[in-house]
C-alpha cells in the first residue's frame, strides 16, 4: 500500500513541476527573420516608411553554406509592407502569412539616409520597448535605401545578414574602418547624450557592401559621415582601439621616402580635463607599443635604431585624431567624442552650469593630445 501512495505521490509532482513548454510553438509554424530594413517613403503618400524583412529559405541553404559554391535558388525571401509606424507595417506583413513572425534571431537593422534624417527616435522607440527584439542585433545607416542592402545578392555568403556581420566582425579586430555599436549601444548612448551619436555606416554595391565610416547622429537626426579615417580618429579618443595595424611613411636610408608598417599594442588612453577661464581643456595622453611587420627598404638590418620609426606613428595617430576632431567641432559641431559625459563624471559643479549651453560651447573646446608609440620588437630574421 505505502509503494502505491509512493508512486501516486511521484506522477502527481511529476504532473506539477514537468508540464512542460505552455506556450511551446512547433518551428514549422515560425517564420525566423534575420534582417530588417527601415527606409521612408517620397512625401504626399498616404504611408510613411517601408518595413522590409529577411528569412532564410531553409530548403536552399541546404549545400549553400561555406561561401563561393553554386546556389540553385535564392536562399533568402524578401517581406515587404508600407505604415506609418514599424510596429504597424509588421503587422501588415503578418496579416499576409500563414506562420509567426519570430524576431530573436535577427541580428541587423538598416535605417535608410533619408529615414535617418528625418529622426531615428520615431524608429528607435519600438526595439527598446519590445522583447521580442535582441539589443545586442547590429544597427547600420544606409548611404540610399535600406531595402538595397537586404536584397543584394553576396557571392562570399548565402545570407546577406552574415556576410555583413562577418564584415564587422574582422573589421574590429584588424582596420577598425567601422564602428561595432549595437542598437542597444545606441539607444542608450542617445539617450545619454540627448540624441548625438555614431552610427556604422553601409554602402551597398551590386555584389558586395562597403562597411567603413560612420554616421554622425545629431540631435537624432543624420547630419553627414565621418569617413574610414575620420572614424578611426575618434575611436582613438573612445578608447575603442586596443590593438590596430598602421601604415605610415618615414624617411629610409636611402634620399626618398618609404612606407612601414605596425603593429599597436596594449594601447591606454588617459583623459583629464582642466577648467581654465571658465572652459574646459582637454588633456589626452596615449600610449602604446608597436612592432614591424614590413617596410619599404632593401637592406635589411637585425639591430638598427628603432627610434626612428616612433615619430613617425605618433604623427600619424595624432594627425587622425586631429582630422576627426576637427571635422566634429567645426562641420558637425557635435559632441560624439563623449567629452560633456566626461564633465558630468569628474566635474559635476561645474557641468551642471555649462550643460544647457553644452552644444555651443563644444566647437570652442581646446585639446591637448600626447601620443607616445614605443616600438618592442621587429619582426623574426633568419
Amino acid at each position: 500500500m505505502k509503494g502505491k501512495v509512493f508512486i501516486l505521490t511521484v506522477l502527481i509532482g511529476a504532473s506539477i513541476f514537468f508540464h512542460g513548454c505552455w506556450n511551446m510553438m512547433d518551428l514549422e509554424k515560425k517564420t525566423f527573420i534575420m534582417m530588417m530594413g527601415i527606409d521612408a517613403l517620397p512625401e504626399g503618400q498616404q504611408d510613411k516608411i517601408k518595413v522590409t524583412l529577411t528569412m532564410p529559405v531553409p530548403r536552399q541553404l541546404v549545400g549553400a553554406e561555406g561561401g563561393g559554391g553554386p546556389r540553385p535558388e535564392t536562399p533568402q525571401q524578401i517581406l515587404q509592407s508600407t505604415g506609418n509606424t514599424v510596429y504597424g507595417t509588421i503587422r501588415q506583413i503578418t496579416n499576409r502569412l500563414s506562420r509567426q513572425l519570430y524576431f530573436e534571431h535577427m541580428t541587423a537593422i538598416v535605417i535608410g539616409e533619408e529615414a535617418a534624417k528625418g529622426g531615428l527616435d520615431r524608429f528607435l522607440d519600438v526595439f527598446q520597448r519590445n522583447k521580442d527584439f535582441l539589443r545586442m542585433a547590429k544597427l547600420y545607416i544606409c548611404e540610399g535605401k535600406a531595402e538595397d542592402v537586404l536584397k543584394m545578392e553576396t557571392e562570399m555568403e548565402p545570407l546577406v545578414v552574415t556576410y555583413i556581420n562577418q564584415i564587422v566582425h574582422f573589421n574590429s579586430s584588424r582596420s577598425l574602418r567601422a564602428i561595432n555599436y549595437s542598437i542597444g549601444k545606441v539607444i542608450t548612448e542617445l539617450h545619454e547624450t540627448n540624441g548625438n551619436s555614431l552610427v556604422m555606416r553601409i554602402r551597398p554595391e551590386k555584389k558586395e557592401a562597403v562597411v567603413a565610416g560612420s554616421a554622425v547622429i545629431k540631435n537624432w537626426k543624420l547630419v553627414g559621415w565621418l569617413s574610414d579615417r575620420e572614424t578611426r580618429g575618434i575611436l582613438w579618443m573612445l578608447k575603442e582601439i586596443n590593438r590596430i595595424s598602421v601604415e605610415t611613411s618615414i624617411e629610409l636610408q636611402t634620399p626618398q621616402k618609404g612606407l612601414v608598417v605596425l603593429d599597436l599594442v596594449n594601447f591606454t588612453n588617459k583623459t583629464k580635463a582642466k577648467i581654465q577661464d571658465g572652459m574646459p581643456v582637454f588633456y589626452i595622453n596615449m600610449r602604446g607599443e608597436a612592432r614591424i611587420v614590413e617596410k619599404e627598404e632593401r637592406i635589411i638590418k637585425k639591430e638598427e635604431n628603432l627610434e626612428r620609426y616612433e615619430k613617425p606613428i605618433e604623427q600619424a595617430i595624432t594627425k587622425e585624431i586631429n582630422n576627426a576632431l576637427q571635422k566634429v567641432q567645426d562641420e558637425y559641431r557635435v559632441d560624439v567624442v563623449n567629452f560633456g559625459e566626461h564633465l558630468r563624471k569628474y566635474h559635476p559643479d561645474y557641468w551642471e552650469t555649462v550643460k544647457e549651453k553644452w552644444d555651443l560651447m563644444f566647437p570652442h573646446v581646446k585639446v591637448v593630445l600626447n601620443v607616445d608609440v614605443k616600438i618592442r620588437r621587429q619582426g623574426i630574421f633568419k
